[in-house]
C-alpha cells in the first residue's frame, strides 16, 4: 500500500513538501487546515536585466557600490572568479555557499547563476584593459555574495529547493549583512509564499512580461494580492494557515 511521507518541512510558510498517494489528495484537500496543495513543480532559470538598463552608473558616482552589503544568489550556483575577487587581491567576495538541488557541488555547472551574480556584483576585472572594448560591470560590484544553489547542472530545480534555499538567506541574513535576495527564477504560488515571509529582505526579481506565466511576481504587495486572490477564490475559502507542496511520482 502506497503511503504519505514527510519529505521536507519549510517553517517559513507553515508549509511542508510531502509525497502523497494521488488518491489521497481530494481527501487532504478538505481539511480546514490546509489552504493550498501544489504539486512541487520545476521551476528555470530566466533573466534579461543588466547594469547600464538601471542607470547603475549613477549610484556609483555617489559611491554606492555594494561594499558590506551580502546579496543572496538562489540559482544555479556561482563559480570563484576574479571578477567576483577583492580588488587588488586574490580574496573572494563570494563569502558563503550550500547546495539544496540534491546534489554537494555549489559552483556553476549550468552558468546561468553565474551569469547572474556577475549582473549583480562582478568587478569587470575580466573584462577591463586594453584589449577590451568593453567592461562587463555587475550593479553593486563590491557586494559580497551569498551563493545558495537551488538548481542542477541543467538548470532545472523545484519549488521545494527554493524554498529551503529562501529560508537559509533568512537565517544567514545577520550573519552575512543579507539586504537582497536575488531570484532570477520563474515562480509558482508556493515558492512565492515564502517571499511573502521576507518582510526584512527585500527581493529582486524580473517583472512580468508579456508572454509569461501568470506565476511572474515582482513585488511583495503583488504577491499579497496573489494569495488573497487565492484564498478568496477558492470554493470553499480558504483561510490563511498551512501550504503543502506534494512530490509523488502518482500525482500527474
Amino acid at each position: 500500500m502506497q503511503r504519505a511521507y514527510t519529505v521536507n518541512k519549510y517553517g517559513l510558510i507553515n508549509g511542508g513538501l510531502y509525497s502523497v498517494p494521488a488518491n489521497r489528495l481530494e481527501h487532504l484537500s478538505r481539511n480546514p487546515n490546509i489552504s493550498y496543495i501544489s504539486q512541487d513543480r520545476p521551476l528555470a532559470s530566466l533573466l534579461n536585466n543588466t547594469a547600464p538598463a538601471v542607470n547603475a552608473n549613477i549610484a556609483w558616482s555617489q559611491g554606492w557600490d555594494g561594499t558590506g552589503i551580502g546579496v543572496a544568489v538562489i540559482d544555479s550556483g556561482v563559480s570563484n572568479d576574479k571578477d567576483f575577487q577583492v580588488s587588488g587581491k586574490s580574496t573572494s567576495r563570494i563569502s558563503y555557499s550550500q547546495a539544496f538541488y540534491g546534489g554537494s557541488k555549489t559552483y556553476d555547472e549550468y552558468g546561468h547563476g553565474t551569469h547572474v551574480a556577475g549582473i549583480v556584483a562582478g568587478s569587470g576585472a575580466n573584462s577591463t584593459g586594453s584589449q577590451y572594448i568593453y567592461t562587463f560591470k555587475g550593479i553593486a560590484p563590491n557586494a559580497n555574495l551569498i551563493n545558495l544553489r537551488a538548481l542542477d547542472q541543467n538548470g532545472s530545480g523545484t519549488d521545494g529547493t527554493v524554498i529551503s534555499a529562501i529560508q537559509e538567506a533568512i537565517q544567514l541574513k545577520s550573519m552575512y549583512n543579507i539586504r537582497v535576495i536575488n531570484l532570477s527564477l520563474s515562480l509558482s504560488l508556493s515558492a512565492a509564499r515564502s517571499l511573502r515571509a521576507t518582510n526584512s529582505i527585500p527581493f529582486a526579481k524580473p517583472s512580468r512580461r508579456p508572454g509569461k506565466r501568470e506565476s511572474w511576481l515582482s513585488s511583495r504587495q503583488e504577491i499579497q494580492d496573489a494569495i488573497t486572490r487565492r484564498a478568496q477564490t477558492a470554493t470553499p475559502p480558504l483561510p490563511p494557515r498551512a501550504t503543502i507542496l506534494t512530490s509523488s511520482p502518482w500525482v500527474q
